[in-house]
This record gives structure tokens, sequence and C-alpha cells, in this order.
């Protein structure tokens, strides 16, 4: 259904994962970009689909629920580190003596100040390279940090679009009457099979 959204409305998009057990699709991740592919936010939650299925004994109402869960993309993917907020603190290392020991000035402490995260290095000969490998160490100590916040937030955010499975799905496709009903909005829109071919907007604009 979103695959045939992107076609019509000639948005990117690319297959990232597919799970599929018992010849079944079971995960997919897509991403979609371009303009409108912002429209997809709307469709995080339960999803429900109802038609009729043949048995040997009678016919029966069956329901499939699948979940979406729709996340922005980062258009950046470290944070931004601003000199500004670095503080450079140079000290006398406690290395070996003889010439192995520093005796000068020549270790260096980067703090990162919104936060604390520190870097510290003592091993170079002199303050400049001290201070450039303090500086890429803590760069990259805060981006693992920054990664690891935004993957909570993302894995707290999907818990909480894919409750409606459990609860009530944001949109039922009803083929046996022929509607799909979207109980949180109450509204009601013929013709399902136009909706599954990809034309969201019939049910984003009822």
């Amino acid at each position: 259904m979103y695959t045939r959204y992107a076609r019509r409305n000639n948005l990117d998009f690319i297959s990232l994962d597919e799970r599929w057990e018992s010849g079944q699709l079971r995960f997919a991740l897509i991403e979609i970009t371009g303009k409108g592919a912002s429209n997809l936010l709307q469709e995080a939650g339960g999803h429900s689909i109802q038609h009729i299925t043949k048995s040997r004994s009678k016919d029966r109402i069956h329901t499939s629920t699948a979940t979406v869960a729709v996340f922005p993309l980062q258009k950046k993917a470290e944070k931004e580190i601003s000199l500004k907020d670095i503080r450079i603190d140079t000290f006398r290392g406690s290395g070996k003596g003889g010439q192995h020991r520093n005796v000068t000035d020549s270790a260096v402490r980067a703090t990162y100040i919104p936060t604390g995260e520190m870097a510290t290095v003592t091993s170079g000969r002199s303050q400049i390279e001290n201070r450039k490998q303090a500086l890429s160490v803590l760069v990259s100590r805060i981006s693992a940090q920054d990664k690891s916040n935004r993957l909570k937030h993302q894995q707290k955010e999907r818990t909480r679009q894919t409750q409606a499975e459990k609860a009530k799905a944001i949109r039922v496709y009803d083929l046996i009457q022929g509607m799909v009903r979207s109980p949180y909005k109450n509204s009601k829109v013929r013709q399902p099979e136009k909706v599954l071919d990809g034309q969201l907007e019939l049910v984003w604009k009822s």
C-alpha cells in the first residue's frame, strides 16, 4: 500500500529490510523520501483488514492485523559540536621517569560542558598532538551517547505507536462491507481497494 502510494506521488522508496515466515511477510522496513512523504506520519498505529475465507465447513470472517511505526529521517547522523562548548585543560602527565616523563604541561583533558563528558590524553609527546587526540575521542563519545539516546527514544516511540495493535486499530479495511473505517475519526470511506492500492488521500480527507 505504501510503495503504491509512493509510486503514485513520484516519491523515492527503498526496501531496507524484509522478514518472511512460511511464505508470509512478517516485517518490512521501508524508507520513503520526497515531497509529501511526511504525510505518512499519520499512518502510525494498528491496521486491520477483514475478509471472507472459504473453509470446508462454512465461510468465515477472517481478520488480519498489521502494525505500522513511522519515524522521520534524521538529516544528520551525529550531533554538531561547537568548540565553544568544549573546555580544554592542560596538566603535567605522570608517566615513567627519564626521557619518557612529561616535564611540561602536555597532557590534555577535553570536557564537553553541556554534559560533563570528558576525554583525557597523556600519551603524546606534544600538547598539540594530545589536544587533537582528546578532541577526537571526546567527539566520538558524544556521538555514541547521542546515538544511544536517539535509539532509546525511537524504541519508546515505536512501543507507543504499536500499542494500537493491542487496543483499537486506527483503521479497518472491511472488504466484506466494502468500506474503510477509521474508529478514532469516526469516519467511513467506500472502495477499500482504492485505499489499499495507495490512494491514501481518500482516508486522510475523510
